[in-house]
C-alpha cells in the first residue's frame, strides 16, 4: 500500500514542504512549495501559506530545525558504546554550554569510535522546541523526527555514487549561511554565520553581482578559518575534497566559479534525482524522545 510522507524543512529565510508518495516503483513527489518567512508574520504566517498549498496529511511526517538555534560541540569521550556515551554526555556538557543542560534537548553523532571516541554533540533548548512544535501543531503538523536542517542533506549525498570520503556541504541562505564538514563519510563540524539579508539572488539587480561576490568571499575567508581551526585543534590537514552547495545563494548563476575561485577545490551543485524516505538520525539520547533523533 503506497505511503504518503511529508517533509519539511524550516530555515531562517523560509519553509519549504514535500509531499511524497512511497510505493514498489519508488518515490514520487506529488507536491511542493516554498515560502518566505516575512518579519510581520514570522513563522506561524509562513506555515500557514504552505500548508494551503501543500496539505500535511501524512503517514510519516518529518521536520528540520534551523540550525542556528543548535549548540554544536566537538568532545572526546572515553567510550565506544553509544548508551554508555548517551548516559554521561549530559554530564561532559555541562562546563561546555552557556546554558544548563537539563533545559536543553541533547543528542549526538559519532565522528570516530574508539578507546577515545569524537564526539558531535547538538543541543537545543527545551523552550524553543516547545514552541516550535506549537507552530507546527496549529497547522496540522505532527512530526515524527526532528532532524537539523542540512544534516539530512549530507545524509542522502553520502548514498549517492562518487561522493568523496571527505567534503563540505554549503547552504547560502538570505540570512544565514551553513558549513557542515564531513570526514571519512562522518558529519564532523557544524557551523551557521550570521550575513546581511539585502541580497536577493533570485532577481538580481543592478549591483548585486559585486554584493555576492563580496559576500561569498567573506563567506569563503570564514569556512577556511574553520577549516583551519578544526586542523589545529586535531592536528591534521583538512582538505575535503569536494564542496557542495544548495540555498537559495544556488540559485545565483555565478556560484560555483566564486566559490571555486575563492576555497580553490572542485565545486558541484548536486540536486536530487530521487527522493529517499530515511533523514540521517542522529544517535543517542533523543532516540528514546522522538525528537532530534
Amino acid at each position: 500500500m503506497p505511503e504518503k510522507i511529508f517533509g519539511l524543512d524550516i530555515s531562517s529565510d523560509a519553509v519549504t514542504g514535500v509531499q511524497v508518495k512511497s510505493g514498489l516503483k519508488g518515490h514520487h513527489v506529488t507536491a511542493c512549495a516554498h515560502v518566505m518567512i516575512e518579519e510581520a508574520g514570522g513563522l506561524g504566517e509562513a506555515l500557514k501559506a504552505l500548508v494551503e498549498q501543500v496539505s500535511p496529511e501524512a503517514d510519516t511526517c518529518i521536520s528540520s530545525v534551523p540550525g542556528e538555534h543548535v549548540s554544536y560541540r566537538n568532545l572526546r569521550m572515553p567510550f565506544r558504546d553509544n548508551k554508555k556515551i548517551g548516559q554521561t554526555l549530559a554530564f561532559e556538557l555541562e562546563t561546555m554550554l552557556p546554558f544548563p543542560v537539563e533545559d536543553l534537548l541533547i543528542d549526538f553523532t559519532l565522528v570516530e569510535r574508539s578507546d577515545q571516541s569524537e564526539i558531535l554533540s547538538a543541543s537545543v533548548k527545551r523552550s524553543y522546541i516547545s514552541e516550535y512544535l506549537a507552530h507546527l501543531q496549529a497547522n496540522g503538523i505532527d512530526p515524527a523526527v526532528l532532524d537539523i536542517s542540512g544534516v539530512s542533506t549530507v545524509g542522502w549525498l553520502l548514498r549517492q555514487a562518487g561522493t568523496p570520503d571527505d567534503g563540505l556541504l554549503l547552504e547560502i541562505g538570505v540570512k544565514r549561511n551553513t558549513m557542515i564538514l564531513y570526514l571519512k563519510r562522518h558529519i564532523a563540524l557544524v557551523r551557521s554565520f550570521s550575513i546581511d539579508g539585502s541580497v536577493t539572488v533570485c532577481h538580481p539587480d543592478p549591483g548585486t553581482d559585486e554584493q555576492m561576490e563580496s559576500r561569498l568571499r567573506w563567506f569563503c575567508r570564514e569556512v577556511q578559518n574553520t577549516l583551519h581551526a578544526v586542523g589545529s585543534h586535531t592536528g591534521m590537514t583538512v582538505r575535503p575534497q569536494k564542496v557542495f552547495f544548495t540555498g537559495s545563494g544556488a540559485a545565483y548563476p555565478d556560484t560555483e566559479g566564486l566559490l571555486n575561485r575563492f576555497l580553490d577545490l572542485p565545486v558541484e551543485r548536486r540536486r536530487s534525482a530521487t527522493l529517499e524516505r530515511r533523514a540521517l538520525p542522529l544517535e543517542g539520547p533523543g532516540r528514546n524522545q522522538r525528537y532530534l533523533s
